[in-house]
């Protein structure tokens, strides 16, 4: 028996260098004709969901991602921690005690930020389950009012539902 030498093509992965030198060419490539308007496309494929930006004028797509399902939950409810985090970063500092004179209108921001941040986390269920009452439907307005990206993606996860679909959002 002869043994031959292993073959060298397709032996070894490009690595990351060769990732990041695809990656940049393209995205320069895929910029260099931007039309300065992007949409969000998904595509639902069984337990996949295919996540991509696209020039809405060009219809090229810049950007995508593959996920399963439980990602997509789990994406979701990442970027509503995010928002919570970014939220409280926005909190006045206020020293400690009773509020005096000139606080009182940071004193209410506070509270109000506070509460935003409270109700995020409360009801951020919402944000994944499939079917909500009226009375949740209304909560969800409530909490997402300053913040339509939040709604934008609570539509992105309840297409989840649907087995194979494609749909488009742009900035509401």
């Amino acid at each position: 028996m002869f043994r031959l030498p292993r073959f060298r093509t397709g032996s070894r992965p490009g690595g990351k260098k060769a990732e990041q030198h695809i990656a940049t060419d393209y995205l320069d490539t895929a910029l260099s004709n931007f039309s300065g308007y992007i949409a969000a496309d998904e595509l639902y494929d069984g337990p996949f969901c295919v996540l991509s930006i696209v020039d809405n004028h060009n219809f090229q797509r810049l950007v995508y991602e593959v996920l399963d399902i439980k990602e997509l939950t789990k994406a979701v409810l990442r970027a509503v921690a995010k928002v919570r985090k970014e939220l409280k970063v926005t909190m006045p500092n206020l020293g400690r005690g009773r509020p005096s004179k000139n606080t009182k209108k940071a004193s209410k921001r506070k509270k109000r930020i506070e509460k935003k941040i409270t109700d995020l986390f409360d009801n951020r269920y919402l944000f994944v389950k499939h079917h909500l009452t009226a009375s949740e439907k209304r909560t969800l307005k409530r909490i997402t009012r300053g913040l339509p990206h939040l709604r934008t993606l609570r539509d992105m996860s309840v297409a989840r539902s649907t087995s194979c679909s494609r749909r488009t959002w742009t900035n509401r």
